[in-house]
């Protein structure tokens, strides 16, 4: 016989239900008890019926099942009541009837008939799959007449629920729910309190994260982010993480260059315009506005006066090396020594002619942007100009929010704090940075809250929260409704 304690486990295990450490004991009972054999090939049985069509009885099959049970000897009285009991309150909870049961198993008939075929096609067998093995004594019996019994095929009447609900379906999910490390966590108040927020859940299906989260430098410098509204903003932007995972890029933020352009109310107005942020995210951009002699040439007031001027540009765009003007300033302008040595070089003036840094050089914008000390000092600097000149910067220019959190006097300071600085050189930081995940997160500001709060601190000391995040069946375990299932379970 198979003792009640574990029936019931089998039943978990073929549920997809397991505890942490209970498949061990599945596997010793199955090798050890031949009852234990036979009723897992009957739950096996059941659940093969539940994944297939249900099919139609025949007509008088509920006649014929009842007349069965009524024919059952009389010398094992006990299991022979206990047995029409069973099946007659099983019947009764697939019809949806169960008022009025004892002595009245014509109503059941009657309810059962009037049951779907599909319903019944499923239920009954397993009502019969249950009793079969409770005749031969491999079920114990139940306490209390029939109800331990009938629990068990009630819990077959409706398996599709507990299948969507509870069932692993990812298999190395499902191992590392049956780990010590998972049982671990479990009992670990820590590593529950921040794996019971849904969202922190879906954080943590992202590989990469999971193995920089490993590394403590990472978890300081996310709390860091998360502490500071712009940092998290600016993270939280897909195409600016981007760009911060460029080492270069991330370095250009930090510049104390960058930042007094950033700073500067001409540099905003300029890059408000569309036109001015096409033509720097433009190839030509980078190669005009790193020429040396070009950038002394457009700091000068009388060349900046000039290219206000049509005629001035469309010479500039020709690529002109001498021109004479009726102006006799644009004649100086144009003839400035550092404009003609720029102009010397053949690329210079390929970007110069250029659609689009005809158009930006056009914008009144862009030559009051010029004319900022603070924006010619960004130009000369490599690591500032190259994060103006990338389409990523270009995207940010053109969100306010974004743009105001660059803008913030307190960001250079965060970037180069020690917590960030050294994430933002480690490639594999902020790949994890730019996780879309880790977005969302940094997104939303009860997640942003949890991630700088003295919780994650917690979370991220325990020792097997550092297990898990190294399994990658932890990973997969992530999205499995069973494993925030048995999260509940254990806080309880």
């Amino acid at each position: 016989m198979v003792e009640r304690d574990d029936f019931e486990l089998l039943q978990r295990y073929h549920d997809g239900e397991l505890l942490p450490g209970e498949l061990k004991r599945v596997e010793a009972l199955l090798s050890s008890n031949a009852d234990a054999r036979v009723a897992a090939a009957g739950l096996a049985a059941i659940r093969e019926m539940e994944n297939g069509e249900g099919c139609g009885p025949p007509d008088d099959a509920i006649a014929q099942i009842m007349a069965k049970v009524h024919a059952l000897p009389p010398p094992r009285r006990r299991w022979s009541t206990a047995l029409r009991n069973m099946v007659a309150h099983a019947a009764a909870m697939v019809s949806g009837t169960s008022d009025g049961l004892a002595g009245r198993e014509s109503r059941v008939e009657e309810s059962m008939s009037n049951r779907s075929k599909i319903v019944w096609g499923i239920s009954t067998a397993a009502v019969v799959v249950l009793a079969g093995l409770w005749i031969a004594g491999v079920l114990p019996p139940a306490p209390d007449g029939a109800d331990a019994t009938i629990g068990a095929a009630k819990r077959y009447q409706a398996p599709q629920i507990a299948a969507k609900d509870v069932a692993v379906k990812d298999t190395e999910a499902q191992a590392f729910m049956q780990s010590e490390t998972f049982d671990r966590l479990l009992k670990d108040p820590n590593a529950r309190k921040m794996l019971g927020n849904a969202q922190f859940r879906e954080m943590l299906a992202n590989a990469g994260l999971n193995a920089a989260l490993v590394q403590p430098e990472f978890s300081a410098a996310l709390q860091k982010i998360a502490s500071d509204a712009n940092l998290a903003r600016i993270f939280g932007d897909a195409e600016l993480s981007a760009a911060l995972s460029k080492a270069e890029l991330a370095a250009a933020l930090a510049n104390g260059k960058m930042q007094a352009a950033l700073a500067d109310e001409s540099v905003e107005a300029a890059f408000n315009q569309a036109a001015i942020r096409g033509a720097f995210a433009d190839d030509s951009a980078e190669v005009a506005f790193s020429n040396a002699n070009l950038l002394a040439a457009f700091s000068k007031a009388g060349i900046l006066q000039a290219l206000r001027q049509a005629e001035f540009r469309d010479r500039l765009a020709r690529g002109e090396l001498q021109a004479s003007f009726d102006s006799a300033a644009l004649t100086q302008a144009f003839r400035d020594a550092d404009l003609q040595r720029a102009l010397k070089n053949a690329e210079v003036r390929a970007a110069l002619a250029d659609v689009q840094m005809q158009g930006a050089l056009a914008k009144g914008e862009l030559i009051a942007a010029l004319s900022s000390a603070a924006f010619q000092e960004a130009l000369r600097d490599d690591a500032a100009r190259n994060a103006l000149v990338s389409a990523e910067f270009q995207d940010a220019f053109a969100d306010r929010e974004l743009l105001a959190s660059m803008q913030a006097a307190s960001l250079s300071g965060a970037l180069q704090a020690t917590e960030l600085s050294a994430a933002l050189t480690n490639a594999q930081f902020s790949r994890a940075l730019a996780a879309s995940e880790l977005q969302a997160a940094l997104s939303n500001t009860a997640m942003r809250a949890e991630l700088a709060s003295s919780n994650f601190t917690a979370a991220m000391q325990s020792a097997a929260m550092m297990a898990a995040l190294q399994q990658t069946g932890f990973t997969a375990a992530m999205r499995e409704a069973a494993f925030a299932n048995a999260l509940n379970r254990a806080g309880n």
